[in-house]
């Protein structure tokens, strides 16, 4: 029997992406499932109420990203950074794994290149002339997803900043500069974006710590460069923009910091882990700037050294204060790490590359959930035991889709090395204090930030015992977990041990006919690509320049077509020649904005006729001496096109071609019958002229044409050649040869089963993990007179924020306890 299709609320059906909440928020739609070590994981939405079945369904958002990554410094004072490339690549990761339609600007060095192989080919320089390029593909497309509904925007950039002689900040790239009028006219003011997402980790020393022995380096030793950010970001521009929120990070010594164990910037480190969910307290798939800031409020709240303890800066959009920087619409059926119970470690997560995915430490019981990436994914659990700093390691496989739930692991004792003691100052410290509910609340009461909605959380554990399922865990909303009925999951929620023998096969056939109910196709998407192969077809008449008359002297030797007129009697019509049709391919795979070269296939009509003059005025025609030449050419050609230049929608080109040129003669003769002959004859030709895009997709071209063509020799005639000068104007239709599909296709999840599966004898349902000992506390940020207080800039525009009704934080870790961290290789 296939387990019954789960919905949002008694008249639903089947869901569709773009409307991403079921209850409410962006709630987990559907069901996670997945078998791992015996035990199935189902996460579902909380009961909605009556009036959240009835709410309107969310409107479709489509996301775009403009992501910048630049190592290089344009001071001689400031030595270049090491991980600004790796920041811009995980930030892309996370954000097309989210569906986002994401521009990526960086140079990779060698080892990045191996890391991020996937993304090399996608990368563009980020020079000042390619991004504003890239931009402006982004708000063409931007424009065209405008029409169909909600557009959100993220702006990234990872790199120096700086502020120049004469006082105004500025962002390096690659030989360039991003300067505040380019971010703020050149890309906020045009952008047709429901909100803009402004994410800035900047203003870095060149390598925080490198290895055992190395002292902290300043980016600039007599220079605050994080200046340059601040003014970048003064209250007064961003007003104007009530859409827009910012992001970012600075330290005690107003510089933020790249870690060698992370291969990145510390923050971004630490916004890649929220932006996957670790952040998402009430667990709508929504995370929020308030959840970002709280989030990394936490982890470096038990950093000792101030030099490296960040403060984020959080604005969230004036006019949307719950605006989410990113949005898990899928997140039921994607891969995730769910964590539950009392479980206060930290954890570390990284992929089959060894590339961090994120870490997080839960400072209550509420579940979190990490949104992961394909491959093999390695857990690394740090605590204490007795007073005893532990490390244990267990490994997901690839194999393992769907939800994940990580108190089931099995984790192991790694042998592992230290590094020094100020990599062990900022092990021991960063994400020491745990991240809840009571760390949120006097963060955002400190912050006086808008919070985030009610926890919207229900997971559900079974485990098969004597072939029925039991369940053994369940977790709704901020509670912890409450007593478990043990009597199996509600029926209709899942098959029972009547309708299925629950053997590891057909239990896997059940979870996959669940899957299969909900497969849907995303619809295609035919955003204008420069990155894909394009064709384009054109039509339009053939002129000559000369409008002959239509006489000619008879010649015994040789005619050619610039002596014939065109199709009719007027001045006009003696002018035109034909017709032409050609194809054209292009594809244009720099970073340019049109293609610099196009190749061509053309055909089409052309003809003439002429009236003969005898040789001598004063004599008729002699028999057999031809009066009249009627001409028609089918040509078949091919060549192509290079153009002058590729940033300019009016660019002028030059060009060759050769083919054939099927050829009809009709000689009409004095006193004879006529001469009809039928040739090919092979020609070349050279051409330039001006191609001039209107829009994506329409185009004209005008061009100038001499074409040099074999002669046609037959007895007691002139030789014909269709030589001539002609004038050819034409508009152009194009359309993508292989349009791209949107913007992350949906994956299909299939529940998975072990090779072996344990059953466990009869009993009472297997309890949850076990809750860590604590350890001695630090008291998290309060509303009042916190410490050290948290950099954030003052509120922009109006606000009225809301009183925060939860209790004041409760204690967490001690970040002076002696602990030795250590981070795997």
């Amino acid at each position: 029997m296939s387990a019954p299709r789960p919905t949002c609320s008694p008249s639903s059906s089947r869901p569709h992406r773009a409307t991403p909440s079921c209850s409410r928020g962006h709630s987990w739609r559907g069901h996670v499932h997945s078998v791992v070590g015996g035990l199935l994981a189902l996460v579902a939405p909380t009961q909605a109420s009556a009036s959240d079945q009835t709410a309107t369904p969310a409107p479709h958002v489509e996301r775009f990203a403009l992501v910048i990554g630049n190592n290089s410094t344009s001071s001689p004072q400031q030595a270049p950074l090491r991980f600004a490339d790796d920041d811009a690549a995980r930030i892309a990761e996370v954000l097309r794994e989210a569906g986002t339609d994401v521009e990526l600007l960086t140079t990779f060095d060698r080892d990045s290149q191996q890391l991020f192989s996937g993304l090399v080919n996608q990368a563009q320089q980020p020079t000042t002339d390619a991004v504003k390029t890239a931009y402006r593909r982004l708000l063409s497309r931007m424009r065209q997803a405008k029409s169909r509904g909600q557009v959100e925007l993220t702006i990234y950039y990872s790199g120096h900043g700086d502020v120049g002689p004469d006082g105004r900040a500025f962002l390096t790239l690659d030989g360039g500069r991003l300067t505040k009028h380019d971010l703020f006219s050149g890309m906020l003011a045009p952008s047709p974006a429901d909100h803009n997402h402004l994410l800035i980790d900047a203003c870095r020393s060149e390598a925080l710590v490198l290895s055992r022995g190395k002292d902290w380096r300043p980016d600039r030793s007599s220079e605050d460069l994080s200046l340059g950010v601040r003014q970048f970001l003064e209250r007064d521009q961003l007003a104007s923009y009530p859409n827009t929120g910012v992001v970012l990070a600075s330290s005690a010594d107003q510089k933020t910091h790249e870690w060698e164990v992370y291969r990145g910037g510390i923050f971004t480190h630490q916004l890649v882990s929220g932006l996957r969910g670790a952040a998402d307290l009430n667990g709508d798939g929504n995370v929020e700037y308030s959840e970002i800031g709280g989030f990394v409020s936490a982890a470096n709240r038990g950093v000792s050294d101030p030099r490296g303890r960040l403060d984020v800066v959080v604005r969230a959009p004036a006019g949307n204060q719950r605006a989410a920087l990113i949005s898990h619409d899928d997140i039921g059926d994607e891969r995730v790490a769910l964590f539950v119970g009392s479980d206060v470690n930290h954890y570390v997560i990284e992929d089959h590359r060894g590339v961090r995915v994120a870490d997080l430490r839960r400072g209550d019981a509420h579940p979190t959930y990490v949104r992961l990436p394909d491959g093999d994914i390695f857990i690394t659990r740090q605590g204490q035991t007795a007073g005893r700093a532990t490390r244990k390691e267990a490994k997901i496989d690839e194999g393992n889709t769907g939800a994940v739930v990580v108190q089931e692991l099995a984790f192991a004792s790694p042998q592992r090395a230290s590094r020094g003691p100020l990599v062990d100052s900022l092990r021991a410290g960063l994400f020491r204090v745990g991240y809840g509910p009571s760390y949120y609340a006097g963060y955002t009461a400190q912050q006086n930030l808008l919070g985030i909605g009610e926890p919207d959380w229900e997971v559900r554990v079974w485990k098969r015992v004597d072939g029925e399922l039991v369940e053994v865990t369940r977790v709704s909303g901020a509670d912890g977990q409450p007593p478990v009925d043990s009597s199996g999951p509600p029926a209709g929620e899942f098959p029972d041990s009547e309708d299925c023998d629950c053997t590891d096969e057909q239990l896997a056939r059940e979870l996959e006919s669940i899957d299969e109910d909900f497969d849907f196709d995303e619809d295609d998407d035919d955003d204008w690509s420069w990155d894909r192969a394009w064709g384009a077809l054109s039509v339009g008449p053939v002129f000559t320049p000369f409008a002959p008359e239509g006489e000619i002297r008879l010649n015994p030797y040789r005619i050619t077509s610039n002596q014939f007129s065109g199709v009719g009697d007027s001045r006009f019509q003696r002018a035109i020649r034909g017709g032409e049709l050609r194809w054209w391919f292009f594809s244009a795979k720099g970073h340019s904005d049109y293609p610099g070269a196009e190749g061509y296939f053309r055909t089409g009509i052309t003809q003439g006729s002429a009236d003969f003059l005898p040789q001598d005025e004063d004599a008729p025609f002699a028999t057999d001496e031809p009066v009249r030449l009627e001409y028609l050419t089918v040509p078949l050609f091919i060549g192509g096109n290079a153009y002058l230049f590729d940033r300019f929608p009016v660019r002028p080109f030059l060009g060759a071609g050769a083919g054939f040129d099927i050829l009809r003669v009709d000689y009409t003769r004095h006193e004879r019958s006529n001469l009809t002959d039928v040739s090919a004859r092979i020609g070349f030709e050279l051409h330039a002229g001006i191609d001039a895009r209107i829009t994506n997709y329409v185009g004209i071209v005008a061009e100038v044409r001499q074409l040099w063509s074999a002669r046609r020799k037959l007895p007691h005639v002139p030789d014909f050649s269709n030589e001539g000068l002609t004038i050819v104007t034409a508009i152009k239709f194009g359309f993508p040869l292989h349009p791209r599909r949107g913007q992350v296709n949906r994956r299909s999840h299939r529940g998975s089963t072990r090779g072996q599966t344990t059953t466990v004898p009869p009993g009472p349902p297997m309890p949850a993990p076990p809750p860590v000992p604590p350890e001695p506390p630090v008291t998290a940020p309060g509303p009042v007179a916190p410490e050290p207080p948290v950099g954030t800039a003052p509120p922009v525009g109006p606000e009225s924020p809301t009183p925060a009704t939860t209790p004041a934080p409760n204690p967490a870790d001690d970040p002076n306890s002696p602990t030795e961290a250590v981070e795997p290789e």
